[in-house]
């Protein structure tokens, strides 16, 4: 049963890729360990474009000039554009800006719990009033 499934899996991987077969059978390996190093493979090559697409998701806004108005920007678009700044932390900045007014300067969300000036400084090229 075993050289079966080693057979059906090295066949269908070595159509695909016959220079990895070819380089299985001059390695002169069993076909337990052949069938590892198939396996292996297939995942590799399989995981490789998952990756970059993951790898690219997170720098999905690199690139982009990005800028967003802390003065009308709902918790959503804040907690998308701005770095560091999440959900809960959004909604902070925009309910602090319903009870106190419009924000006149970049450095007042320091006023806003949790919004330090680390935050307001790697966001400051993508801050507007």
């Amino acid at each position: 049963m075993q050289s079966v499934i080693v057979s059906t899996c090295q066949t269908s991987f070595h159509t695909r890729f016959p220079y990895v077969g070819s380089l299985l059978n001059q390695l002169k390996i069993g076909t337990t360990m052949k069938l590892l190093t198939t396996l292996w493979l297939a995942v590799m090559l399989l995981a490789a474009p998952a990756a970059a697409v993951w790898a690219a998701d997170g720098d999905k806004l690199e690139g982009i000039d990005i800028t967003v108005n802390i003065n009308q920007a709902e918790p959503e678009e804040l907690a998308e554009l701005l770095k560091g700044v999440g959900i809960e932390k959004a909604q902070k900045i925009v309910d602090y800006r319903e009870q106190h007014g419009k924000f006149t300067s970049a450095d007042d969300l320091t006023q806003v719990k949790g919004i330090g000036a680390a935050t307001v400084e790697k966001n400051r090229d993508r801050i507007t009033l």
